[in-house]
């Protein structure tokens, strides 16, 4: 059968071009030359979410931001310190804290920070509590504080100077509704007071925390007056999925209503850490990088190689990580992707149990290796008291003497050392005056005949322990020795004894 082609009338769209005119002496086209005329030009608006990227180069480049109700960092500061590494957050919230104050748990805070970060905190005179919040060290940031004290919420603030443009970020907790304090009305009006402050701020405005408020419930009466405050001064929440456990809206994210493209794919995820669940999103913001430092070093020895200076990026390390962690690590990531791909409760309770495994590994493997460092340095005390310091997170001070210059400074500490040489020879000479009758000590008849032959497990405790000075009579740099042990190790300890004993060496 012979098919018919039906014939359709396409629409399209023709501009007509306006031209000089030709009549006039010197525009006519073999005269005329060719120039824009701007009447022909036609304004395209862009799209909206390039206006709203026009930040960012790729979404790889967003700064990523963390919120999560920890309930106390106190027993979970290494776990929650990896998470944030392994997540690469660059900003973290973190509520309920229960940090205490002063300098009571500075060893926790050292355990949780990593490198390349700073963390502030305020936390509750009283038990639990507390809010804190941790940023590179590469943001342009200040603790920003109202100046009010509120009695039915904890908050902390931050400034951050991005370019031209500054962004405030402000971490809430509010302990669950009771009567006096901390009930939901004195909460409305010292939040609604908290909002009249940040709200005439200029640039953008992010206030997350644990509301403690089920937005899920639409018909409940404190979420319907908790979202009429937010719309009244023009903001809005964010997180659409549950944050709680149990099912519930409780962890919030809000920024301005205006503000389109500030906040981005705003997503929960659990961490198995807490109750609650992680909230993240990107901040339309270019990604903070890690420090970086000179360093400088030589390669061989002084006379034949030139000191060198470059760069490097100081990045989080932890020294106890090992191939162990790195694989069970790799095994969690692949059944968290199978559960949230299926969704189901085995899946996730394999997921939950691998977490724990995780866990429990990164304790143990840190405490074995700074229980080994202990053990093979039992005689080394520089090396222990190090190893103290680091645990304990302290930096000794170094204190000089008063002075005004560097000459000066040089002039007191050979003053200092030229009179305690003088003190100690004089107790010297003091004390052979005073022993008139002292009496030589009868020659032993026992005579060292050879040496014993020193194995390598005598000699690399001892090589290891040597100090890394050096000076210019030294046959070969400390540093440089102890760094070819494991290729010398062999042909020093097979020396022949008797070339030692005969001053052949």
């Amino acid at each position: 059968m012979r098919q018919t082609l039906k014939v359709m009338d396409i629409p399209t769209m023709v501009c007509l071009r306006s031209f000089l005119d030709e009549n006039i002496p010197g525009n006519s086209p073999s005269t005329f030359k060719r120039t824009a005329n701007l009447s022909n030009l036609v304004f395209i608006e862009p799209r909206q979410e390039v206006q709203n990227n026009r930040h960012l180069t790729s979404r790889a480049m967003a700064c990523s931001f963390g919120l999560l109700n920890c309930r106390s960092v106190c027993n979970k500061s290494v776990i929650l310190k990896d998470y944030i590494v392994d997540r690469n957050f660059d900003i973290f919230a973190i509520t309920e804290t229960w940090l205490r104050s002063a300098d009571s748990d500075e060893v926790v805070i050292g355990d949780l920070v990593p490198t390349g970060y700073f963390f502030h905190h305020i936390p509750r005179e009283t038990r639990g509590g507390g809010v804190g919040i941790m940023l590179k060290r590469s943001l342009d940031a200040e603790i920003y504080h109202t100046g009010t004290s509120y009695t039915s919420f904890e908050a902390i603030g931050v400034h951050l100077k991005v370019l031209s443009r500054d962004i405030y970020i402000l971490v809430i907790y509010r302990p669950p509704s009771s009567s006096g304090i901390n009930s939901m009305n004195t909460f409305m009006e010292e939040f609604s007071s908290c909002l009249e402050h940040y709200v005439i701020k200029p640039g953008s405005l992010m206030i997350a925390g644990d509301f403690n408020l089920h937005i899920d419930r639409p018909s409940d009466v404190s979420t319907i007056n908790f979202l009429s405050l937010l719309e009244a001064f023009n903001l809005r929440q964010h997180v659409t999925q549950a944050t709680y456990r149990a099912g519930h809206f409780l962890d919030l994210i809000i920024s301005r209503n205006d503000d389109n493209g500030f906040l981005q794919s705003v997503n929960v995820h659990d961490s198995s850490m807490s109750d609650h669940f992680t909230v993240k999103c990107s901040l339309n913001i270019r990604k903070p990088y890690f420090q970086k430092k000179m360093v400088s070093s030589r390669k061989i020895l002084d006379c034949h190689a030139p000191l060198t200076t470059r760069v490097v990026t100081i990045r989080p390390a932890a020294p106890w990580y090992n191939d162990e962690i790195k694989i069970e690590k790799k095994r969690r990531r692949q059944l968290e992707r199978r559960w949230r791909a299926s969704g189901l409760l085995s899946d996730r309770r394999r997921f939950t149990e691998q977490c724990r495994l995780v866990n429990q590994l990164l304790w143990s493997s840190r405490s074995r290796f700074y229980s080994k460092v202990v053990n093979e340095n039992q005689s080394d005390q520089r090396k222990l008291f190090s190893t103290v310091d680091k645990l304990l997170h302290r930096t000794p001070d170094v204190i000089y003497p008063p002075h005004t210059n560097a000459e000066e400074l040089a002039r007191r500490f050979i003053t200092f050392f030229a009179n305690k040489i003088s003190t100690i020879h004089q107790g010297l000479v003091q004390r052979c005056l005073n022993d008139a009758g002292y009496v030589d000590a009868p020659i032993s008849s026992c005579t060292l005949t050879h040496f014993e032959t020193v194995s390598v497990d005598d000699l690399l405790p001892l090589a290891r322990r040597i100090s890394k000075k050096s000076c210019d009579l030294d046959p070969i740099p400390a540093q440089l020795l102890t760094g070819c042990l494991d290729v010398r190790e062999i042909t020093v300890t097979k020396v022949d004894a008797s070339k030692l004993w005969n001053k052949e060496l």
